[in-house]
């Protein structure tokens, strides 16, 4: 059931229920995690969940929207005064700080879409979403660069905030593998001296 058609207290019980989903399949995988678990560590009824969502399927669609809001509303706070090539560099720093506070745990994103990219059309469609979401924050990040002239316009933003989002993510993923944040900084200053670049 669409969150919109919720009384607060419904609203309040699927919030619930995918924000316990989220921590469990961030900490054991999409794959591993049953819906017994949820139920039980929510202390909610089969009955209930099926209410608000549509099997396994549609409650692991909500924990997709769900990382990608979060992470959507943690890099537009971090990139709404980047202006300058210093402050692109400071959201760098800021993401890499917010990576090792969570002890480089991987992209909670990034980790759903190794699992759940291309096993369903409603998966695919949530992951492309949130990713593009993320994607056009750092586009206009960019952008505001190109008009203060500190990057040269031979790409589009677009273009320039994808290379950043791949180095980003290919940087959490070393981060989570070898238990260090060097690949990460190492990757986002790389892609950071691409956009001045370019």
């Amino acid at each position: 059931m669409p969150p919109g058609q919720l009384t607060e207290r419904g609203r309040h019980t699927r919030d619930r229920i995918v924000d316990t989903a989220a921590a469990l399949v961030f900490a054991h995988g999409a794959g591993v995690t049953s819906l017994d678990e949820v139920l039980e560590a929510t202390g909610t009824s089969k009955s209930q969940l099926y209410h608000y969502f549509e099997g396994k399927e549609g409650l692991l669609q909500a924990v997709i929207a769900l990382q990608a809001a979060r992470l959507h509303d943690l890099h537009r706070r971090l990139l709404r005064d980047v202006h300058t090539l210093s402050d692109l560099r400071g959201w760098a720093a800021a993401t890499v700080a917010e990576a090792e506070r969570h002890g480089l745990g991987g992209c909670p994103l990034g980790m759903l879409a190794f699992e759940l990219a291309g096993v369903s059309a409603g998966y695919q469609q949530e992951l492309e979403r949130g990713f593009a979401g993320w994607q056009d924050l750092l586009a206009g990040a960019v952008a505001r660069l190109q008009e203060s002239d500190e990057a040269r316009a031979d790409r589009t933003p677009a273009e320039l905030a994808a290379a950043v989002l791949t180095a980003l993510e290919g940087g959490l993923l070393l981060a989570r593998t070898r238990r260090s944040a060097d690949c990460l900084r190492l990757a986002l200053d790389m892609a950071i001296a691409h956009v001045a670049a370019r």
